[in-house]
């Protein structure tokens, strides 16, 4: 099915996009997946770009607002919730790091 540098019909395109939606894969199948993800290095000019695109009016909650049953429904959800110590120590090495270096 790959056609390395050929560009596909758009209707064609659309028939593969549409028999691909929903399909179901096996767990095996998402384990594979999952491991080939593992270690990526994304560079700093991605994450920026991929954080760019994501922020604004292209935000999913972009101009919404959280209806006051949701925010209830949230707040009750994290309240008594405890944060683990080792995980408290690594999230403040990380703002530690954030805060001293705001350029990067």
């Amino acid at each position: 099915m790959a056609q390395s540098g050929k560009k596909l019909l758009d209707a064609r395109s659309k028939k593969i996009s549409k028999s691909l939606k929903n399909h179901p894969v096996s767990a095996e199948t998402r384990k594979k997946m999952s491991l080939a993800q593992k270690g990526r290095i994304i560079s700093k000019e991605t994450r920026l770009r991929m954080s760019i695109s994501r922020s604004g009016k292209n935000h999913h909650m972009y101009g919404k607002h959280q209806s006051e049953e949701t925010k209830r429904k949230i707040s009750k959800k994290l309240k008594g919730r405890s944060v683990p110590k080792a995980v408290r120590i690594k999230i403040s090495k990380t703002m530690k790091k954030i805060l001293a270096n705001p350029s990067d």
